[in-house]
């Protein structure tokens, strides 16, 4: 009894060994994907800081500067896109901004990210942009 179960136990430890490959590059490129409604959002504070105003180009010390970069994901535009792409698509609107110590906006960058959900590799989409201008 003990040599059967030994090798009944030897038998699924080589069957596994030579299918482990196989999880490796077939099933996990399949099956991993980036969820598109992903939401996240960073602070940055900087005490004290040193700000260029722009109105008399002249370095500016402040008490306190505040980054905010918030990533949302836009799953409308990722379901419009991969209906015209023919792939799971995920696009990831983003917006960074800084607050100056008073609290207000000091300057903002938008972009929008589209990947593919799978390679996370670039997808050449309408609508990519970075600070209002399009990417190429």
């Amino acid at each position: 009894m003990r040599r059967r179960a030994g090798l009944v136990l030897l038998a699924f430890a080589v069957f596994f060994a030579a299918l482990s490959p196989l999880l490796r590059w077939y099933a996990f490129p399949r099956l991993a994907k980036i969820p598109p409604s992903q939401y996240q959002e960073v602070v940055l504070e900087a005490k004290p800081a040193v700000l260029l105003d722009y109105s008399t180009l002249k370095a500016k010390k402040v008490d306190k500067v505040t980054i905010v970069q918030t990533l949302k994901g836009n799953v409308e535009e990722s379901e419009k896109i991969e209906r015209s792409a023919g792939r799971d698509v995920v696009v990831w609107d983003a917006l960074s901004y800084i607050q100056g110590p008073d609290g207000k906006m000091v300057s903002a960058i938008p972009e929008r990210y589209i990947f593919d959900a799978h390679t996370q590799a670039p997808v050449n989409a309408t609508g990519e942009m970075v600070d209002g201008d399009p990417v190429r």
